[in-house]
């Protein structure tokens, strides 16, 4: 396998940051987390712009998370509560260390960035604009507004319970992912189509006036990727995105804030949640009780991948989604839900998991990008949009768009939906 012309600086960074690791035998906890930080920056200078950029992104952002409460002892939720002696920082730090090789390899040593860049060249949405007709505009409209109020059937910023924000109008649990497709599928149009806009602004508008950050903030994560994409990369480029970026933060983190009843919000405690945001807080300590199931307890060995293919069918019955986590984690420990990108593998198969499960899934989407297809588009801008969802919750929380929403979409996309609206 022949490494890209342009790899080589990288590759001698990284073949030095591995002799030291080889030189030091048993790495101390802070020899990890500089290592972890700079394979994760090797991986994104690398990769650009890219999903594993965004996968390196999320999960060390994650990691550091915990780092900061490692060093500060100042945290969040569970994770503040978490005693230092049963933080296992130094198996965190390996196991995302195995994460970010494997990131980086793809990176390095394969086309994955290439085929990515070939996808959406040839899929322009100067292009798709033109085979969005009119009828299929007025119901990815309809089907994003009429899916947001199913989902959330509250006027907004109505104070509700945890448990009566997950109320939904009708039975299922993919009314978001829904509302979120047919949005995807509108893109293209939204330059040029005043209704498009209209209905972007509604959705956004009802998702945060209800306190549902993750989905909205996948959706400007992915806007800010595509506009990057398409932009040479510059240092006003990158300025210009990382105060996009920040601004984005803050105004989630403030949202988040309100949502759990503060009242007393300054700038300065915004800028605090850098390193201390709920969300990846809660999935930095799914992440630390998960290396300690798997000191206490036997290996699950894939249990519930069958109980995944049955979450595939569409979800009626079941009240809210699944996963490891739920099942195992929160039988034995106070657990705030989530599955961190690397609970899985571990509790399936240990390191073995952590080796296998992550390279797994980038060799199925990498063989995925092989061929340049419409379809394929679609598809990967989804990934892109939800890589906050299946990072930090589990890859259950997109099979059932994969399988059956996108694809729905996609044939009334292709039928132009032959439908006459009075």
């Amino acid at each position: 396998m022949i490494v890209k012309p342009k790899s080589w600086p990288y590759l001698v960074s990284i073949v030095i940051i591995l002799a030291l690791l080889i030189i030091t035998q048993a790495p101390t906890v802070n020899v990890l987390i500089i290592l972890n930080c700079l394979i994760g920056i090797v991986t994104v200078l690398s990769a650009k712009v890219s999903l594993l950029s965004l996968w390196s992104l999320v999960s060390n952002y994650t990691y550091l998370n915990v780092v900061h409460y490692y060093f500060a002892s100042n945290g969040y939720g569970l994770l503040a509560l978490t005693d230092k002696s049963s933080l296992h920082i130094l198996e965190m730090s390996k196991y995302l260390l195995i994460l970010n090789l494997s990131l980086l390899f793809w990176s390095m040593f394969t086309m994955f960035s290439s085929r990515e860049d070939d996808l959406l060249k040839t899929y322009s949405f100067e292009a798709l604009e033109k085979n969005n007709s009119r009828q299929f505009i007025n119901f990815a409209c309809l089907v994003a507004i009429a899916c947001s109020i199913i989902e959330f059937p509250r006027l907004p910023f109505t104070s509700v319970s945890s448990a009566a924000r997950f109320a939904t109008l009708l039975p299922g649990t993919g009314w978001n992912h829904l509302a979120l497709i047919a949005m995807l599928f509108l893109l293209p149009s939204l330059k040029h189509s005043k209704q498009v806009k209209w209905t972007y602004i509604f959705v956004i508008f009802w998702f945060l006036s209800h306190g549902e950050r993750v989905d909205m903030i996948g959706f400007l994560i992915l806007l800010l990727f595509l506009y990057l994409k398409n932009h040479k990369i510059t240092i006003s480029t990158l300025i210009k995105s990382i105060v996009v970026a920040l601004i984005i933060f803050l105004v989630f983190s403030y949202i988040g804030e309100r949502r759990g009843g503060a009242d007393n919000i300054t700038l300065g405690s915004l800028f605090e949640k850098l390193f201390k945001q709920n969300t990846a807080s809660d999935v930095g300590y799914v992440f630390n009780i998960s290396c300690d199931y798997i000191k206490k307890y036997p290996l699950t060995h894939g249990k519930l991948l069958i109980f995944y293919l049955e979450q595939i069918i569409p979800d009626l019955a079941i009240p809210s989604v699944q996963n490891c986590g739920d099942i195992f984690l929160g039988a034995r420990y106070a657990y705030p839900g989530g599955a961190y990108i690397l609970t899985e593998p571990l509790l399936y198969f240990g390191v073995l998991g952590v080796f296998i499960i992550p390279n797994v899934y980038l060799g199925l989407i990498y063989m995925f990008l092989k061929n340049k297809r419409q379809y394929k588009f679609y598809v990967y801008i989804f990934l892109g949009a939800t890589v906050l969802r299946y990072v930090w919750y589990g890859m259950e929380y997109i099979e059932t768009a994969l399988v059956w929403f996108i694809p729905f979409f996609y044939y009334l996309y292709h039928k132009r939906v032959k439908v006459k609206f009075s």
